[in-house]
């Protein structure tokens, strides 16, 4: 035997408090040999297998464990104890079993770690394994795939699990039931989501830029697991990333900026960024401040975006004065619900070479959000309010972009995990766009808890919220369009939410 695996064996067989040499290898060889990765994997098998063939974390005896691995030669009773984690300060127990959505996420990965043993998988590996194995990771929602054959149902299970649906407030005139009507703001929270939340994510919650310990690597599988479903749902393919960010929209927005650099004199002096009328203070803000030139394209007579326009503006500055575009529209207003022509409008700004960004802040919960429908009308950069989505308070805002338009060396938000290696002197950022445009440690549930409202309303169905956006609008078209008090702000016949 070479001395490098005989020191390879010893190092496993010490860890791992296997008795039987030979066995420790044989499971060396298999990794050809590559001991971290080996010790590594034995660990999460433990940590993941099916409650009837795992240990407990809990050991119901004194034997000493390092990283809490099984002895091999251990009895089958011995081997079959449920994995439990103990709650502090209460009698209860969690139980990672089989169905759970926690063990579905783990064994996913696991697998992907068995499947390219033999080497390290990089976070940009991890994510492109999650996406295309979306169709089961998906199933995280406990009760909600049971109303797949009945959307009503489902909507009824929703509604009734909507948190302060029934709070009883004082007014001047007594108590009253209290009426929510400020969806455009923000969305209110889910009973069973905060559930699913509180026995499945948080038990196991730990820091996502720690790698060696269990929690750590199931919050990440969590959080890059919400990140692999929001791809999904958005139709993104892997020119497009998706960045968690602050304040909803308004953070994707300034981070986008920053990505653009357009503080810099050369790059904002060669920029030219068109909006509409219609736009929101964070869509205007953040570029204005900048210094960039800055051109409103005024609506037609219907009230929406005046395409004639939006061209001849393009065709001057393309042609005659020469400047990069920046075309960021929102998808739909926030103050008449009046929706955009996304696709056409797309197809217009590539077809004179500009780069179209879109505003999702108030359109996203109730329209189908497609990042790629053909390649010219494929969107460049969209902008997300999740905390607007029904279940999305407290969720984090998204970015979700084509990889091209990253070219700035030094990343929006510097921080934690965004460094591959530094020296006094020198700093290398880490390459994957995701990783490094991430920095600090995010608002992992609420990344989290974004995964699950995209999949919430992937199960109610983009058709049947368009259905019901549309019952709604007519019925408040029929009861107020002659009361004298209101005025309706743009055409009755156009799309609206």
């Amino acid at each position: 035997m070479a001395h490098s695996q005989k020191l390879h064996t010893e190092l496993l067989q010490s860890i791992c408090n296997w008795n039987n040499h030979t066995q420790v290898i044989n499971y060396l060889e298999s990794f050809n040999p590559n001991v971290k990765l080996s010790i590594k994997i034995d660990f999460e098998n433990s940590y993941n297998k099916h409650p009837s063939e795992t240990s407990n974390l809990h050991r119901r005896d004194s034997r000493p464990r390092n990283f809490l691995l099984p002895r091999s030669n251990e009895t089958d009773e011995y081997s079959r104890e449920n994995l439990i984690v103990n709650e502090p300060h209460t009698n209860d127990y969690v139980h990672l079993t089989s169905s759970s959505p926690a063990r579905q996420l783990s064994t996913l990965f696991d697998h992907s770690l068995r499947t390219h043993h033999s080497e390290q998988m990089s976070s940009s590996d991890r994510r492109s394994y999650l996406v295309s194995n979306i169709n089961e990771i998906s199933q995280v929602l406990p009760n909600i795939h049971q109303f797949d054959h009945n959307k009503q149902q489902l909507l009824r299970y929703i509604d009734t699990n909507i948190i302060g649906k029934d709070v009883i407030i004082q007014t001047l005139w007594g108590p009253r039931k209290a009426i929510y009507a400020d969806y455009t703001a923000s969305g209110r929270g889910l009973t069973f989501l905060e559930q699913y939340i509180l026995t499945y994510v948080l038990p196991f919650y730990a820091n996502t830029h720690s790698e060696n310990n269990a929690f750590a690597l199931q919050t990440t599988r969590f959080r890059e697991s919400a990140r692999a479903i929001i791809k999904q749902c958005v139709n993104a393919t892997d020119d497009d990333v998706v960045i968690f960010t602050g304040a909803g929209s308004t953070a994707a927005i300034n981070k986008t900026v920053d990505i653009l650099q357009l503080q810099n004199d050369e790059i904002r002096n060669h920029t030219v960024v068109f909006v509409s009328t219609l736009e929101h203070h964070s869509n205007i803000l953040p570029w204005q401040e900048t210094g960039v030139e800055f051109i409103r394209i005024p609506n037609n007579k219907t009230g929406l975006l005046d395409q004639n326009i939006l061209k001849n503006k393009l065709i001057y500055y393309r042609d005659q004065v020469k400047k990069s575009i920046i075309c960021t529209f929102n998808a739909a207003s926030n103050v008449t619900g009046i929706q955009a022509d996304v696709n056409r409008i797309s197809e217009l700004v590539h077809e004179y070479g500009g780069r179209i960004f879109w505003d999702y802040a108030a359109a996203a919960p109730y329209v189908r959000i497609d990042m790629n429908p053909t390649k010219k009308a494929a969107k460049d950069a969209v902008f997300i309010s999740t905390h607007k989505f029904v279940g999305g308070p407290s969720t984090s805002g998204l970015l979700i972009a084509k990889k091209a338009i990253f070219n700035n060396r030094v990343p929006g938000d510097c921080g934690g995990g965004t460094v591959n290696f530094v020296t006094r002197r020198a700093i290398e950022y880490v390459k994957d766009i995701e990783t490094r445009e991430e920095g600090g440690t995010p608002n992992i549930v609420g990344a989290i808890r974004a995964g699950l409202v995209f999949q919430l309303k992937q199960s109610v169905g983009e058709d049947l919220i368009k259905a019901r956006d549309n019952e709604l609008v007519q019925r408040f078209f029929q009861r107020f369009q002659n009361n004298p008090t209101l005025i309706i702000l743009g055409p009755q016949d156009v799309s609206r939410h």
